[in-house]
């Protein structure tokens, strides 16, 4: 639990000072991990280990999905396209990694709802990419009870 909160602490520093791109390889190290944890269960034999260490990869990424897609949202109220951009293009690296973890239709349509948030957040058109956003959050969350 501790390590977790100190996982946090260093993602929400990293945003802060570098942007969520930054928070984002911070979390592939952390996906690294759980991934090389699977490994050596699975060398010693250890299904179980390997499919806890997997699912806790997978919701570790669709729990940082979540978080940098509605920073996305909150940016697209805001009126701040970059920022929606940027934290869709985050949001999407975690997708991606639960979706490569654990299948889910609805992390295809909420990567798919990021890219257009990225898309439109660069154009400049904040609200197009806040309604990418909102279709984001809401596969993200529809993934989240699927599990």
């Amino acid at each position: 639990m501790r390590t977790q909160r100190l996982l946090s602490l260093i993602t929400v520093i990293a945003t802060l000072a570098f942007g969520p791109a930054a928070a984002a390889e911070d979390h592939k190290a952390e996906a690294m991990k759980h991934a090389q944890a699977a490994l050596d269960s699975g060398k010693s034999g250890d299904a179980a280990a390997v499919a806890e260490h997997a699912a806790a990869a997978a919701e570790d990424h669709k729990a940082e999905a979540m978080k940098h897609a509605q920073a996305a949202l909150d940016s697209g109220k805001s009126g701040d396209a970059a920022a929606v951009a940027e934290h869709a293009a985050a949001a999407k690296v975690h997708a991606e990694a639960a979706q490569q973890e654990r299948p889910n239709p609805h992390l295809d349509a909420a990567i798919k709802n990021l890219d257009s948030a990225i898309v439109e957040g660069k154009k400049g058109n904040a609200a197009s990419a806040e309604e990418a956003a909102f279709g984001a959050v809401t596969h993200l969350n529809a993934a989240q009870k699927s599990f």
